[in-house]
């Protein structure tokens, strides 16, 4: 089972994303649902009913999944990050063989989702780069095909200015 990386600031987004469709599974769908049940026409027979009940199975489905995530996770500030490596909480600036280059932070996949130059740790990438150093020649196998990345640098990432 993968563990659930994020940053402080990212489990208080997640916090709020939960909140915020809670309140919409506890109050404007019951509400929804009344409405188009009180709308008349047969409960077999009414789209707006149909599409409140679907909502509010999405939003079941949504709140599982954000609960889950949010009952056991690992703080990425909480752990020891050297930069001899890559791993998670570093920055790596890679050159693709026959490209350009590129960097990218990587952080947990909630992170993802709120900081702009973050990849997941569990993405392919990353994970082909995990524990590799600085000047090593790496053939990653990726979605696109196979590419060489040799690693330029490595650097601890600033967690408290995110």
């Amino acid at each position: 089972m993968q563990k659930n990386f994020l940053l402080r600031s990212s489990y208080k987004k997640v916090s709020e994303e939960y909140r915020r469709v809670l309140k919409e599974f506890q109050e404007e769908i019951p509400k929804q649902i009344g409405d188009a049940y009180d709308s008349g026409g047969q409960w077999h027979d009414n789209p707006a009913y149909d599409a409140a009940l679907e909502r509010q199975s999405n939003l079941a489905s949504q709140l599982k999944a954000l609960g889950d995530f949010l009952k056991s996770p690992v703080f990425i500030e909480d752990l020891e990050i050297p930069s001899d490596g890559v791993r998670i909480g570093v920055e790596v600036e890679l050159s693709e063989e026959g490209g350009g280059n590129s960097s990218f932070k990587i952080l947990g996949p909630a992170d993802v989702k709120f900081y702009p130059g973050v990849m997941s740790c569990y993405s392919p990438l990353a994970q082909q780069l995990m524990s590799h150093k600085v000047g090593e020649i790496i053939e990653c196998r990726l979605p696109k095909g196979v590419k060489k990345f040799r690693i330029i640098k490595i650097s601890k990432i600033d967690l408290k200015s995110m």
